[in-house]
């Protein structure tokens, strides 16, 4: 929608491809339809299913592209978490486990899956940020011992 200057860069969120939808329901379809990214859900009891055939976990799952981050792979990441406005407001580290892949998910890009409600609603919408990720390995041998003495 940015490509065909239907959106700013500023209006590049959620809210804003919302607004533009019903500015032109002429195009809803056409532009839909268009975008990689844009993903359909079964409606389900328990949650969407990812391409891995496991359910969607808020907060733990993410889609990555299988060839750079295999599925399954436990990593720790850390990214910007947008307040309000938008804006990103404080860092966000979690546990996370790839379980997806999208349309739009290639390379280093990874996407967040946040569930469902207002507050996964904004963030899903607004959350564009660079972030990090480590891979976590197992280490056969390796033990836990008390550092304090």
């Amino acid at each position: 929608m940015r490509e065909q200057g239907l959106l700013t860069p500023e209006q590049t969120h959620m809210r804003g491809i919302r607004a533009a939808l019903r500015e032109y329901p002429e195009r809803r379809e056409e532009l839909l339809d268009a975008n990689p990214s844009y993903i359909f859900f079964r409606l389900e009891k328990e949650g969407p299913l990812g391409s891995m055939g496991r359910r969607l976990t808020p907060k733990i799952s993410l889609a990555t592209d299988p060839r750079v981050l295999p599925y399954g792979t436990l990593v720790f990441f850390q990214m910007n978490w947008p307040g309000l406005s938008g804006a990103s407001v404080r860092e966000f580290q979690a546990l996370g486990l790839p379980q997806d892949s999208g349309g739009a998910i290639r390379g280093r890009r990874i996407d967040f899956f946040m569930g469902a409600g207002r507050e996964a609603e904004h963030v899903a919408g607004h959350l564009d940020s660079e972030g990090t990720v480590y891979i976590l390995l197992p280490v056969k041998g390796a033990f836990l011992t008390n550092l304090d003495g």
